[in-house]
């Protein structure tokens, strides 16, 4: 359930943060460069939060900051459409919070899931499962 709740705003990312960008006032082209710190900052997150997770096995600790700081960083891009030129590297911020706040989860929340799963022959069919229903967002 986490997993899919985090698929559509995953995707939607995805899909408008060129858009966002050029709204912001950057041309084609450098919109597109813009993306990809956010995505990187994700990256290292993920494997930052993946390390921690594993060492404290408190994973839902990082779901639950992970899913807020992306439930704040998609208010206030929510709250200021109108006001996206004037405030750009609030904007910017924000997109990179929701890139922090995404990629760690899906990860965390699948190995969460593998470490409850008790008959070790049924795991790949849940997995392929739980993965199938974490892409059902996308369609």
């Amino acid at each position: 359930m986490v997993m899919a709740s985090t698929s559509a705003p995953n995707y939607a990312l995805k899909v408008t943060m060129p858009q966002i960008m050029r709204n912001v006032g950057f041309k084609s082209q450098t919109a597109q460069l813009l993306t990809a710190p956010p995505y990187i900052c994700g990256a290292i997150t993920a494997i930052v939060v993946a390390l921690y997770a594993d060492r404290s096995t408190r994973r839902m600790l990082f779901i639950v900051a992970s899913q807020s700081l992306l439930i704040i960083a998609y208010a206030v891009l929510f709250v200021t459409p109108d006001q996206i030129a004037s405030k750009v590297a609030v904007c910017y911020l924000c997109v990179l919070f929701a890139c922090i706040g995404i990629y760690p989860i899906i990860p965390t929340c699948l190995v969460w899931t593998i470490n409850s799963l008790a008959n070790v022959d049924k795991r790949p069919t849940r997995i392929a499962f739980i993965m199938c229903m974490d892409n059902t967002p996308e369609c």
